[in-house]
């Protein structure tokens, strides 16, 4: 099961297949659910989730188009940009969920 420690990934060609996948995952404690794909097709994606009962409050939660560098095709780019962001967000959750007093040696 997913925890405050995981971050969910979806890396699909063909998205019509997430939506049944993210409606599982939006209730775990992941602290990053992001998706693959252009602003149009997170809007889409968006529209299938509310389509299947998902609130604006829980479809949030997809980050998308995931990765620091917008627009990264080649996979390797693409894999640097997705790890750049899961970093920067655990940061600030690792600082909100006071991780300091879970692992002091990181502090």
């Amino acid at each position: 099961m997913a925890d405050a420690f995981t971050a969910i990934i979806f890396l699909f060609h063909d998205h019509d297949w997430e939506a049944d996948l993210m409606i599982k995952v939006f209730s775990t404690r992941a602290y990053f659910i992001g998706a693959m794909g252009s602003r149009d097709t997170h809007d889409r994606r968006g529209a299938r989730l509310r389509h299947r009962g998902g609130s604006a409050l829980i479809i949030q939660r997809i980050i998308g188009p995931v990765g620091l560098i917008h627009g990264a095709r080649d996979a390797d780019r693409l894999a640097v940009s997705i790890l750049a962001q899961l970093v920067a967000a655990s940061d600030s959750v690792s600082h909100s969920i006071g991780m300091k007093a879970i692992f002091p040696q990181h502090s």
